[in-house]
């Protein structure tokens, strides 16, 4: 301890005997004076004579460790909060309000600060941020290479420029969500990444095509050219048992998936808004921008061909040198372990390519007695498929059915679940004993553990639960969206507290009236000639009538009438038939 640290606690040391001697409403002046002196806080000074062994022996108050609400009226502060939120996450109501509105709803005995709510919040673990954090999620692996695949597109940062000038760079300053107009004018000339990564070694093959958006044509084009083997020194390919992407129009369009099908890969589209179920592919995307793109800038790209050859250049030289941070090796150094079973190649391309565009699947009903079909595969007859093994089908139901061209007459099947999910299922045709009954086959099924759940998410969804009806994030944005359902089903008044309000009433206040001059309009007059002609067309009189109309007209007007004249006039006449007119010409 310094000198001067010395002297302070010699001298806190005196302040705390003065605290012991002083009477009850002489502490104050003796706490003011130290704080003064020290120029300290009460609460520093508080701690330091703590330090030096004072306790202020006040009881704790008996209520200490209570909090003022319960947990269903935090529970329904929270939920109000969470229900008014953005799909972004963005927070509109502030607790104040949320306090309001739910005292106002009967939903708060009595009314609280904020800063009770908060604790509440910390101590119910139902505080906003702890909603909104990322969802818990379990590590998933995959067994070796080729057994997962993750596929995804994004934007490359190049952009085609026409007249010949090659590709170039998209700046920020130009091209951003604030400018669309800009956007706008490259939709069709912006380049495309399309990227697969193997989740087993992380190796991945990458491609950039130029197109305004996603497509099938392109995709297939992509996958043949990662599934096939390559003359390019690249090593990841061969067809995976599982991939793994995005829900995109151009994903689960039917030739796409009936490619995957044909192929016999097990396509998993990921639930919107969890972006984490493909995590490997969306870093790699990263690595691809930071790693390759980045080195645009010093070079000069006439073509897509010229960057794919430039990528493929970096991506070999990548992947064979650089380690991995999970598994210590290079990318294409673990894929080299993959066995002959596990590497599933493409028996004849244009084949595979000729059934995707040939093949349609066809129709059958379901049979009541055995849960089976009739089909007849080209070259083999009619044959009966047992679709027992199908948990979800029933007797009576539609299903689709092609042939599988790599073990035909075995046939695959298109059916719809009770969630309106589409599967695809094997089915082989059913083998038959002697005397002619059916052989049954085993069913092999697949199981997984969830990840246990924190207090955070079991709080989450009794929220989303008790204001939705459902816990499902996916099914509250989609209803939230197209506008079919309010939170908490209309048994909270959002004007609630404002109706309970009374208005203020304040006095009248007198204005001046204000003096607007607008311009005189001035009718031009017709002729007298003109003017005969139009009321005689009008009212059609007789000869004799129309002798005493002129004389009367020739009176009135003798320079001729405007338009609004002579209207007055037409409804006089005919209201009067002509006696308006005998009265003129006797005077």
């Amino acid at each position: 301890m310094n000198p001067l640290e010395l002297e302070q606690a010699q001298y806190i040391k005196s302040i705390i005997n003065e605290l012991d001697a002083a009477g009850r409403g002489d502490r104050s002046a003796v706490l003011q004076r130290a704080c003064d002196h020290l120029c300290w806080s009460k609460d520093k000074l508080y701690r330091r004579m703590k330090a030096l062994g004072r306790d202020s022996n006040r009881k704790a108050r008996t209520d200490k460790g209570e909090s003022l609400i319960t947990r269903e009226e935090a529970e329904a502060i929270a939920g109000l909060i969470r229900s008014s939120e953005r799909d972004n996450g963005k927070r509109l109501m502030t607790i104040k309000t949320a306090i309001d509105l739910a005292q106002a709803n009967g939903l708060l005995n009595s009314y609280v600060s904020p800063s009770t709510v908060l604790r509440a919040f910390e101590r119910y673990k139902l505080h906003p941020d702890h909603m909104n954090s990322a969802e818990t999620t379990r590590t998933m692996r995959s067994l070796h290479p080729n057994h997962v695949h993750q596929f995804d597109v994004s934007i490359c940062v190049l952009y085609y420029l026409k007249n010949d000038k090659g590709l170039r760079a998209m700046p920020e300053s130009e091209f951003y969500k604030n400018k669309p107009d800009n956007l706008e004018k490259i939709k069709n000339n912006r380049v495309l990444r399309y990227l697969i990564t193997d989740h087993y070694t992380g190796a991945f093959f990458v491609r950039y095509y130029m197109a305004p958006g996603e497509n099938t044509e392109t995709i297939t084009q992509f996958l043949f050219e990662a599934f096939c083997e390559r003359d390019t020194g690249e090593l990841l390919f061969g067809v995976p048992k599982i991939m793994i992407w995005d829900a995109g129009s151009a994903n689960i369009a039917h030739q796409t998936r009936h490619l995957l099908d044909t192929l016999q890969v097990k396509h998993i589209a990921h639930t919107p808004g969890k972006p984490w179920a493909k995590g490997q592919v969306e870093t790699t995307h990263n690595l691809v921008e930071r790693q390759f793109e980045s080195r645009l800038s010093f070079m000069t790209v006439n073509s897509v061909e010229e960057l794919n050859a430039a990528v493929i250049k970096w991506s070999i030289g990548f992947q064979s040198r650089i380690k991995h941070s999970r598994h210590k090796s290079t990318r294409f150094g673990l894929w080299q372990t993959i066995r002959q079973e596990q590497l599933r190649l493409i028996p004849d391309v244009a084949l595979v390519k000729s059934l995707i565009q040939q093949t349609k699947p066809e129709t059958r009903i379901v049979k009541a007695n055995n849960l089976s079909i009739s089909f007849a595969p080209k070259g083999y007859g009619a044959q009966e498929y047992s679709l027992e093994h199908i948990p979800h089908i029933v007797a009576g139901e539609e299903v689709k059915v092609y042939v599988n061209p790599y073990s035909a007459p075995d046939i695959r099947v298109l059916s719809v679940d009770i969630d309106g999910l589409e599967h695809t299922h094997e089915a082989k045709a059913i083998e038959k004993d002697l005397v002619g009954f059916p052989l049954s086959s085993p069913v092999i099924g697949e199981q997984f553990s969830a990840m246990r759940e924190t207090h955070s998410d079991r709080n989450r969804k009794a929220l989303d639960a008790a204001a939705w009806g459902t816990d499902s994030g996916r099914e509250i944005k989609k209803a939230r969206s197209k506008g079919k359902a309010v939170a908490y089903d209309h048994n909270v008044d959002p004007l609630a507290d404002i109706n309970q309000q009374t208005a203020p009433l304040f006095m009248k206040r007198k204005g001046t009236e204000m003096s607007i001059k607008g311009p005189m309009i001035t009718e031009k007059p017709m002729s007298l000639i003109k003017l005969l002609t139009r009321v005689k067309a009008h009212l059609n009189p007789s000869k004799s009538e129309f002798e005493v109309m002129r004389n009367v007209l020739k009176l009135r007007f003798p320079d001729g009438a405007t338009e609004s004249e002579m209207n007055v006039f037409i409804g006089q006449w005919g209201d009067d038939h002509g006696g308006y007119a005998q009265a003129n010409v006797k005077r």
